[in-house]
């Protein structure tokens, strides 16, 4: 990945985790489970510490695989949605 897809990706993330920042604030649904994530993620916790280091490995490794799934997806949406906005201003001949 180049330097200046990496600047924007960044840039993407930080606009992303300003927005929830501020949509939380707004949304008690999303609230809401924000706060369920942070109990079931305690909960979590205590049933790893029953596990032995092999099974906690596949899971950390599980979770990890889907979150950087997720964050490359989101990454990719949200700079198709970016380039389809700027061909829908030119399309309509507002730039």
């Amino acid at each position: 990945m180049d330097n200046f897809t990496k600047s924007i990706l960044e840039f993407f993330s930080e606009t992303e985790l300003n927005i929830l920042k501020e949509y939380k604030k707004g949304n008690k649904e999303y609230q809401r489970l924000c706060d369920e994530n942070i109990y079931n993620s305690r909960k979590l916790k205590d049933i790893y510490q029953k596990l032995n280091s092999k099974d906690i490995k596949l899971l950390e490794t599980w979770k990890n695989t889907v979150y950087r799934l997720t964050d490359m997806e989101k990454d990719i949406l949200y700079l198709q949605g970016y380039k389809d906005c700027i061909k829908l201003l030119q399309f309509i001949n507002l730039i």
